[in-house]
């Protein structure tokens, strides 16, 4: 391993996998050119965080997953609990700053198994983008669907609504 990880365990793996059984379709909305996105990817490669308080991993063990994660703050080092579905204790504050991810942001890649893909670029979704490069890459369309009003949107919404076996209204 090098100063790049991963350095932590896999904790995403089959998160909330149990929580599959009651989806009936599962979408991927993506935008490959987000701007937001690119930055995710950034933050999430040089995790564990260690701007404001030092998280890490107190092992280096990381083919195993335990209840290691740990944070320095100024108080001290206080132990970070995984939990589990039912009760996620600090697993949240974990996936934030200390835990490493293995994939990209779901939203910046096409295909992801077992989710249906849409394409946010289609001018079916959205509107032509009258933006610098007309890419979808600047800052309004991360979210458009809630930056914009509804009837700019419309079209996400309909096509949301029909990929999930809804009948939009005309």
């Amino acid at each position: 391993m090098g100063f790049y990880g991963p350095n932590t365990p896999n904790i995403y793996n089959d998160w909330l996998a149990g929580n599959s059984v009651t989806v009936g379709v599962k979408a991927n909305y993506f935008n490959v050119n987000d701007y937001a996105l690119e930055k995710w990817q950034t933050d999430q490669v040089t995790k564990p965080d260690t701007r404001v308080d030092r998280y890490f991993y107190d092992s280096t063990n990381i083919d195993v997953v335990q209840d290691l994660f740990k944070k320095q703050a100024l108080s001290g080092v206080i132990p970070l609990r995984l939990g589990d579905a039912d009760n996620v204790q600090d697993r949240y504050e974990i996936m934030a700053y200390a835990s490493e991810p293995r994939s990209k942001a779901l939203g910046g890649v096409t295909a992801v198994v077992g989710f249906a893909p849409q394409n946010l670029q289609d001018q079916s979704v959205w509107p032509p983008d009258p933006y610098l490069g007309n890419n979808y890459s600047t800052h309004p369309w991360h979210s458009a669907q809630f930056r914009f009003t509804n009837a700019h949107e419309k079209n996400y919404w309909k096509t949301l609504m029909i990929k999930f076996g809804f009948t939009p209204n005309p």
